[in-house]
């Protein structure tokens, strides 16, 4: 970082190849917003696909450790859980107005629940079951943090605030 020049609202980073100015005035909040919602989407998206992935993967290619173990229904469950959540995110990533909190609920949620119901599908390690509530809770709290918001979100007539 170069310089701030607060009264011409500019910030300048000097690199090899010279200045480059960002220019406050012509940031665009539309824009910023769009960025965030396209990463969002990007998210939702790549989850859907490592879901999708994960449940072929142990349809095929892990059905006899999951035989081995007896498992495939974890394993089931957490692919189940982690594809509707999946599609949750999805749909949220249009909800600019609900704030981060069910987002971070939901992708921590996923990760926790579905994560350790699929190691311990795979590796049979079963006091990993114990720790699987805590994602539980978290998708519970996602779940909601979205009951609380479209109480308060939402005007008289019905139409998003």
């Amino acid at each position: 970082l170069h310089r701030v020049d607060r009264r011409q609202r500019q910030m300048c980073i000097r690199d090899r190849c010279g200045f480059w100015c960002l220019d406050f005035e012509r940031v665009d909040l539309y824009n910023l917003r769009q960025m965030k919602k396209e990463m969002q989407v990007r998210v939702a998206s790549l989850s859907g696909a490592v879901a999708v992935g994960l449940g072929a993967f142990g349809a095929h290619g892990l059905k006899q450790v999951l035989e081995s173990h007896q498992t495939a229904e974890v394993w089931e469950t957490a692919v189940f859980y982690h594809f509707v959540h999946t599609l949750v995110l999805l749909w949220i990533s249009d909800k600019a107005s609900m704030g981060e909190g069910p987002r971070r609920c939901f992708l921590f949620g996923m990760l926790v629940f579905s994560g350790t119901l699929y190691a311990l599908s795979v590796t049979g390690i079963r006091w990993l079951g114990a720790i699987t509530p805590i994602g539980g809770l978290a998708l519970i709290m996602g779940w909601g943090w979205m009951a609380v918001w479209s109480a308060r979100g939402r005007d008289s007539a019905g139409t998003e605030v």
